[in-house]
């Protein structure tokens, strides 16, 4: 939108953002050629390697590579989809529907495996931001993950 619509860039930050995290994001649709380059807190880009809504390589991996911020992390996580880090009710209403179930399908890590992952790394960076130092073992976690990458200092 901000791309195709120069001149019409809103700033949206917000002091009360002190650390970002950004679940299967969609780059270049939503944010534009300059992705999240303009994010000035911490942040945490989470994604499956198997998305095909979002695709890992060009918007996950493509938006933690667009990040110039310290510390900044990135997360695929093996065998997960589009819609891997929803509900499992999530789910069901999307196959109801006929709509997309990138992620909710038996061929895909089960859902609420995939979830506690997600929880578990979110909470984690969350945690180590405020300083938690008992937080920082559990980044990354010891099972899941096709890739991890962090740049911390």
């Amino acid at each position: 939108y901000v791309a195709a619509n120069p001149g019409r860039y809103h700033d949206f930050s917000d002091p009360r953002v002190w650390a970002v995290v950004a679940h299967a994001p969609g780059m270049r649709a939503t944010f534009g050629p300059d992705g999240l380059s303009n994010v000035a807190v911490p942040a945490m880009v989470i994604g499956g390697v198997e998305d095909e809504l979002t695709p890992y390589v060009e918007d996950h991996r493509g938006a933690y590579e667009g990040l110039s911020v310290v510390p900044r992390y990135l997360a695929g996580l093996t065998g997960c989809g589009h819609y891997s880090f929803a509900t499992a009710d999530f789910c069901m209403l999307l196959t109801s529907l006929s709509l997309s179930s990138d992620g909710c399908t038996d061929e895909y890590r089960p859902i609420d495996e995939a979830l506690q992952t997600v929880q578990e790394l979110t909470l984690a960076f969350l945690d180590t931001v405020r300083g938690e130092s008992r937080a920082r073992p559990w980044l990354p976690p010891d099972v899941g993950l096709d890739e991890w990458q962090a740049v911390e200092q």
